[in-house]
């Protein structure tokens, strides 16, 4: 899939859920680590993509504070990289491993926060 600018990923995901298929996928996590937070006003479509694959991932990435967010950010890159090195040596763990994994270790104490922010969200 060639999406990799916000613009992309907006318009495709005008008709689509996920970047591949009709499920949450290693796709959906290669595109991730390829954009940031969209605006919401400008990308709609992509802005709900991104918070959707967040949540899946678990992300915390709203209503935090400037330092929070500082934070998220760099935990947010790590484990982007950490999810895309993974996926480039193709092991044969599934996505649902990768995921729960990467969580674990970098947001263990924020796990359950985002969960009920994750919630509250929908």
């Amino acid at each position: 899939m060639g999406l990799s600018t916000v613009e992309e990923v907006d318009a495709f995901m005008l008709t689509h859920s996920y970047v591949s298929g009709y499920a949450f996928s290693p796709a959906d996590v290669e595109v991730f680590g390829k954009i940031s937070l969209p605006d919401a006003g400008k990308f709609p479509q992509a802005y709900r993509w991104y918070i959707h694959i967040a949540a899946l991932t678990g992300v915390k990435c709203l209503a935090l504070t400037e330092e929070e967010k500082a934070a998220a950010a760099k935990k947010l890159e790590e484990a982007k990289a950490k999810a895309m090195a993974k996926l480039a040596k193709k092991e044969t763990m599934s996505m649902d491993a990768i995921i729960e994994e990467i969580t674990e270790e970098a947001f263990a104490d924020e796990v359950q926060s985002m969960t009920m922010t994750s919630m509250s969200l929908l």
